[in-house]
């Protein structure tokens, strides 16, 4: 097929370079950094809403298994020109929020 030999040329031309590949792997690390980054606002945040509101973290962990998921989860989502689900609630519309998750859990998304 010709990707085959699009993957094989792009191997040999592009990825030879040891600047390259040590460029890619500075971008790597960069990646990793942010998403670990990313991943203790969104458990400090979902931590944060535990408190405030228990009974909607306890439908979320009934949906998603693991508070990290949950919390990545109502970071990454983004609903009504809002960054994040976060920021969803905190405007108050935590109805919108209830919505979608009956939605995932029914597999209607």
């Amino acid at each position: 097929m010709w990707w085959h030999a699009a993957v094989a040329n792009f191997s040999r031309n592009d990825m030879t370079g040891n600047h390259d590949l040590h460029l890619l792997a500075e971008l790597s690390a960069s990646i990793d950094t942010a998403q670990q980054a990313f991943q203790r606002a969104a458990d400090e945040a979902f931590s944060r809403l535990e408190t405030i509101d228990p009974d909607f973290v306890a439908a979320l962990l009934e949906l998603f298994e693991r508070r990290q998921a949950a919390a990545s989860y109502l970071a990454r989502i983004q609903f009504d020109d809002e960054s994040n689900a976060y920021a969803t609630l905190a405007a108050g519309k935590r109805d919108r929020i209830l919505e979608l998750l009956a939605s995932v859990k029914h597999g209607i998304f």
